[in-house]
């Protein structure tokens, strides 16, 4: 009997150390399954919290570079404009400076009756049919470079006779032209 005592007690025993050994081994299998399974978890939620912040960022970008676009073409239309009105106003000083002719010497009052008044009549008004009234509003808001250039180079008539303005380039001199042309912008 003190051998099946024996044997019994090293059988307990050797169920002892091997439970010993093994429970807490097994515990230790699902810890680390469990705690593998959780930064995996882990792990996958900060990666897709990350692709959800890079996307954001993404969508972000874009948004500022549609804004950027827009604010670009707004200011190339902007500066568009700002280039018409500047060539717009360059043109009507250009249209000013013309029309304000050196001070001539010239009296022209003294050339009119000789060269002018046989058609235009003594007041600009037109003493021939046909001829325009120079101190009509359209004549005067022709340019001094318009005026010049229809008495030196003369116009086709309009007149029942179809006499024309005949061309005073050579019978005038430059600086009685001029004084002609603030002549009749004066009428």
């Amino acid at each position: 009997m003190e051998m099946k005592t024996k044997f019994l007690t090293f059988i307990v025993l050797a169920l002892f150390w091997s439970s010993a050994i093994i429970l807490p081994s097994c515990g230790k299998k699902d810890e680390t399954t469990t705690t593998q399974d959780t930064n995996k978890t882990q792990q996958q939620t900060i990666q897709q919290q990350q692709n959800t912040q890079q996307q954001t960022q993404q969508q972000t970008v874009k948004k500022d570079s549609v804004k950027t676009d827009d604010k670009k073409k707004e200011d190339d239309k902007k500066k568009e404009e700002e280039k018409k009105k500047e060539e717009e106003k360059k043109k009507l000083e250009e249209t000013l400076k013309s029309d304000q002719r050196p001070e001539s010497n010239v009296d022209f009052a003294a050339i009119w009756p000789k060269k002018c008044a046989k058609c235009h009549g003594k007041d600009g008004k037109g003493k021939v049919e046909g001829v325009p009234d120079l101190t009509s509003g359209e004549v005067k808001n022709t340019s001094a470079n318009k005026l010049k250039s229809i008495i030196e180079n003369g116009k086709k008539g309009k007149t029942d006779d179809d006499e024309d303005m005949p061309s005073f380039k050579g019978k005038l001199t430059d600086e009685e032209i001029d004084a002609a042309v603030k002549y009749v912008k004066g009428l």
